[in-house]
């Protein structure tokens, strides 16, 4: 027999799939009821539904322009790709959440989705830019009253993470983890209980991995207690993963393996489930050390296998999510930029109209105040001067990142006549779309395929193949025929002008 809870969900979705089937606008009602019950699939790990349900979500608020809807629809969305990896897409939809009329209001949401981003740069190693959205995170956080101690408590505990990774400067670390820890306490009524001490338990993590890299094995174990007592309250799946991964390392280093490997065993039970790429790969790191040390050559294997599969997934996200968290840092950059060249224009024109109404009372006083009058001219030239200086230098770092672009083009080409290993790495990291489209075209084209259209795509001669991949010209010219037939290219059409429309 359904339960109530069940039932109100069984209805949700009924109403659902009704809609879709018969093409009826959703009305706003039913839009945040979806939005609500949809979470469950999170809860089940679930991630693929819980995003197709969010761009249904979306498609219909779009329909009947429902901000709120469609607003939460692209928050959802840039959670549910965060924690499967794909961060491009994560950060495109926290931008689209930015833009909505209803995010510009909500604080909370808006330090959030900077704190994701953040998320997205660190898992990166770009812990600069992380650090730089973090603390973003917490100057939006003040206009939220209700949440800014919450919001401060995740951001100096992420703070802390990304110093980690950055310099490894523990005091450091030790100073914005206890910072967290204070403002969780001052949260009080601004979160349930289970949330907060979800956070708790992931503070505790934090400051058992602190101890333990110091050798001090019974604070650390003391910490990990704390973040399992504080876990057990909330008995959050994620939270789970990642402590049994750290308690896990903790036994490893002091040579308890068989403890060792069931936390291992569990956390990568738990990421599997959750489709939590990263923290798959980083248990399989370590389970690899395990296994490494305890000579157990088969399950070694198995999971260098594993290893390697998780491993490469997560190397072609990250050179897509690289450049979008690139583009994404530059454009913050430039909104920057342009803030404070609209802020000095205002000032500019203050000044400006100040000197006016100097010039006006000069010429009512007459000479009796000219001098004074004179001072303040020209001190407000030597401020336009500076300002004017602040706009050259911005420029001058605009130019300067432009032509970290172009070196980008120079450094395949160098990396391609050296016959490197990055070669082919590094050309998809500039060239993203161009394995993608020639995959399109022939999906059964191999790694050694894609390269060598990489060599046509520059340019190259056969000639000069020859000599940079150490083959003979007619090798090189016996693989351009075959590239002909896999892509369908006429023999009549020249290959390199195919190659560089594709």
């Amino acid at each position: 027999m359904l339960n109530l809870k069940n039932l109100c969900f069984f209805i949700i979705i009924t109403t659902f799939h009704v809609n879709m089937l018969t093409a009826q606008n959703l009305a706003p009602k039913v839009i945040d009821s979806l939005s609500k019950v949809s979470w469950g699939e999170v809860k089940n790990n679930n991630y693929v539904a819980f995003i197709k349900t969010q761009k249904y979500l979306l498609k219909e608020s779009q329909k009947i322009n429902y901000s709120k809807g469609i607003s939460k629809a692209y928050f959802n969305i840039g959670i549910s790709n965060k924690m499967v990896g794909d961060f491009s897409e994560a950060i495109k939809a926290f931008n689209n959440f930015k833009k909505c009329q209803y995010s510009k209001v909500r604080y909370d949401m808006l330090a959030e989705a900077e704190r994701h981003i953040g998320d997205c740069y660190y898992q990166q190693n770009l812990f600069e830019n992380a650090i730089d959205k973090f603390r973003s995170a917490i100057r939006i956080g003040k206009n939220s009253k209700k949440m800014e101690n919450v919001i401060n408590a995740i951001n100096y505990n992420n703070i802390a993470g990304a110093i980690d990774g950055k310099s490894g400067d523990k005091d450091s670390v030790y100073h914005y983890i206890t910072k967290a820890y204070y403002y969780i306490n001052l949260a009080k009524d601004q979160i349930p209980d289970s949330d907060k001490y979800t956070l708790k338990s992931s503070i505790a993590i934090n400051l058992g991995d602190i101890w333990n890299e110091r050798k001090n094995q019974d604070s650390a174990a003391y910490y990990y207690t704390k973040a399992l007592d504080y876990n057990k309250i909330n008995d959050n799946v994620g939270t789970t993963m990642i402590i049994n991964h750290h308690i896990g390392n903790f036994y490893l280093n002091n040579k308890k393996y068989k403890i060792a490997e069931e936390k291992f065993l569990v956390s990568i039970k738990l990421s599997s489930e959750s489709k939590n790429i990263y923290v798959l790969r980083d248990n399989y790191k370590s389970i690899l050390q395990l296994y490494k040390e305890t000579e157990n050559k088969k399950e070694y294997q198995k999971y260098s296998e594993l290893y390697i599969k998780v491993n490469d997934i997560i190397t072609l996200l990250e050179i897509k999510s690289k450049k979008a968290s690139v583009d994404n840092i530059i454009q913050d950059k430039n909104e920057i930029f342009q803030q404070k060249t609209t802020k000095l224009y205002l000032i500019i024109g203050s000044i400006l109209l100040l000197i006016i109404l100097i010039a006006l009372y000069v010429n009512y006083f007459h000479t009796k105040v000219k001098n004074g009058q004179n001072d303040i001219i020209n001190s407000s030239k030597i401020q336009l001067e500076n300002k004017r200086a602040i706009i050259e230098e911005k420029e001058q770092e605009t130019e300067r990142l432009k032509s970290m672009l172009n070196v980008a083009f120079d450094d395949v080409i160098n990396l391609a006549k050296e016959n490197s290993a990055h070669f082919f790495t590094r050309f998809q990291e500039v060239y993203p779309a161009f394995c993608e489209n020639l995959l399109q075209i022939n999906p059964n084209l191999v790694s050694s395929e894609l390269k060598f259209c990489a060599y046509i795509f520059l340019n190259f001669s056969t000639k000069d193949i020859a000599l940079y991949t150490f083959t003979s010209p007619k090798t090189v010219q016996n693989r351009k025929n075959s590239i002909r037939k896999k892509l369908n290219i006429l023999s009549n059409e020249d290959i390199y002008k195919w190659i560089k429309n594709v």
